[in-house]
């Protein structure tokens, strides 16, 4: 697929259909500007009028540590989308039923789409937002769609244990998969899952992964002057890049570094987390040397320069349907920054194309990273250039939100 450039809004594109992201409750989650603000705003560009709706705990918007929070979110958003990223009120936690959200979104909705008979696109993120969508479809020229980012109802298990409330999300996911116009997934295993679960028809289903900003200037350019400020100029660097939920496995992240520096003694441990503590805790309980490990949490937009100072990043997952459908974003963040990945096999479509176009190791039960790691200390080059280049070619933006218009145009026919 070719990459497309994009043009502000070019005469033959202004009559799109409108399109709002509706997003539920992820405004100040890790994606929500690069999967959802970034996209939207090539949309823009593109021509198409493009809005965000988010949902957001109300919590939010009064307490002044998470009201600075999305003043930063404020300030970073593109002037194509100035006044057009509209939060909602949503009921705290603890009292989700404090009021109908339905019934707000359409009252909302209807204020800023009063032509009923004009035809609206909903690019719903999640089973919950599609809920919303599916209620405002029933009185008005809509087209649902229900970007289905992983399964809801399995991490719902993973994290709480909660059954119930497992299962009542997977009704919301097969009401979702079934009753909207079209579904995105993000990779082939998903859209295998969703077909083979829910029963709907192939045909239905776009597959679209998370991508990463390759119109950024390359990372690599800030390599040596990283290294030589965070003081790790001669070490063969490992990154890990997440935070210290148990589904992210840093414990063995942590373990699996150990057994790199067994084989090579310079090796240092990146960690880039939003969890600073409880990742230093965790290295302290496998005695890593804080000589040999370096912890730090860094803005967004300061990740792809910093992972670029490493020399492999680590993604590390157990075999679960949640990772078995995923296609994380730390992945496409890896390849961006010229890093070969040693990843856990079955993560979603990435074990299989780190393996066919040898872009790093994939873990099994029956070899080490040892040759790998040989080849790479003496081929480095080789292999950032082939990580560097599969991002182009398969998780681009560009490539993404091509997807979303070619969707976009089919629904408006």
């Amino acid at each position: 697929m070719s990459v497309i450039e994009f043009q502000p809004k070019l005469a033959a594109e202004r009559d799109h259909c409108p399109v709002l992201h509706v997003v539920y409750r992820e405004g100040l989650g890790s994606v929500f500007e690069p999967m959802v603000v970034s996209p939207v705003t090539r949309l823009v560009r593109a021509g198409f009028p493009a809005r965000i709706a988010v949902f957001c705990p109300i919590g939010e918007m009064v307490r002044p540590r998470l009201r600075k929070r999305w003043q930063g979110i404020e300030r970073n958003i593109a002037v194509e989308l100035d006044g057009s990223v509209h939060r909602l009120p949503s009921p705290p936690s603890r009292a989700m039923n404090a009021w109908n959200e339905a019934a707000y979104f359409q009252r909302w909705f209807d204020w800023h789409y009063p032509k009923p008979n004009s035809p609206v696109l909903l690019h719903c993120r999640g089973s919950h937002a599609t809920h919303l969508g599916l209620g405002v479809r029933r009185n008005r020229d809509v087209k649902v769609i229900y970007d289905m980012r992983g399964v809801e109802h399995a991490e719902q298990l993973y994290v709480r244990n909660d059954l119930k409330s497992a299962n009542n999300l997977e009704d919301l996911e097969a009401t979702a998969a079934r009753s909207s116009d079209a579904v995105i997934c993000v990779s082939n295993r998903m859209k295998e899952f969703a077909c083979g679960r829910y029963g709907i028809d192939a045909g239905k289903i776009a597959v679209a992964p998370c991508c990463v900003d390759m119109s950024a200037p390359d990372p690599m350019l800030a390599r040596n002057a990283n290294r030589l400020k965070l003081g790790i100029t001669e070490r063969f660097v490992v990154a890990y890049c997440g935070g210290a939920h148990s589904w992210q496995l840093p414990r063995q992240s942590t373990e699996l570094f150990l057994k790199i520096q067994s084989a090579i003694p310079r090796a240092h441990y990146l960690v880039l987390t939003p969890a600073v503590e409880q990742l230093k805790h965790i290295l302290q309980q496998l005695n890593v040397r804080s000589s040999d490990a370096t912890v730090m949490n860094v803005p967004h937009d300061q990740v792809a320069t910093h992972l670029a100072a490493a020399d492999v990043g680590l993604l590390i997952r157990e075999r679960s349907l949640i990772n078995e459908v995923a296609a994380p974003v730390k992945f496409g963040e890896y390849l961006r920054s010229s890093l070969p990945v040693i990843i856990s096999e079955g993560v979603g479509d990435y074990s299989q194309l780190v393996r066919s176009e040898q872009l790093g190791f994939v873990l099994d039960d029956h070899r080490d990273p040892s040759a790998f790691l040989t080849d790479y200390v003496a081929n480095p080059i080789a292999w950032r250039d082939r990580c560097r280049r599969a991002a182009h070619e398969h998780l681009s933006s560009d490539l993404l939100v091509n997807s979303w218009m070619d969707l976009y145009r089919q629904l408006s026919l």
